[in-house]
């Protein structure tokens, strides 16, 4: 994972090109939502549930990847295919990566945001 990017610049560009404030509209819905997810992300965890596992790290999954977070979305990846296999022995750790990398995504768009693109 280490070879990807915080975030897809090509995404970024598209958004970019939805208009000048289309990007920072998203972000605070992302912003919401994450504690939730992140929420039904560790109960799965904790309850072993396959199922919940595999539908919240989906659905985070998709919400980082509409705003080019690379990282983010990988590591839902990765959660989604040990929910599918039944594998829950290194999720605790992949949530704590998670937890960081959406802390860098989210510093990563911001300083875009404050620059003029």
């Amino acid at each position: 994972m280490d070879d990807l990017p915080v975030l897809d610049t090509a995404i970024i560009a598209e958004l970019h090109g939805l208009g000048p404030n289309f990007l920072a509209q998203l972000v605070p819905m992302f912003v919401l939502a994450v504690p939730d997810r992140l929420t039904a992300i560790r109960a799965a965890i904790e309850g072993q549930d396959a199922d919940g596992l595999s539908n919240a790290a989906h659905a985070l999954r998709g919400s980082a990847a509409n705003l080019a977070g690379v990282r983010v979305a990988d590591i839902c990846r990765r959660l989604e295919e040990a929910a599918l296999a039944g594998r829950f022995d290194d999720t605790p750790a992949d949530v704590v990566v998670l937890e960081a990398e959406i802390v860098r995504m989210l510093a990563a768009i911001t300083s875009l945001l404050q620059v003029p693109v």
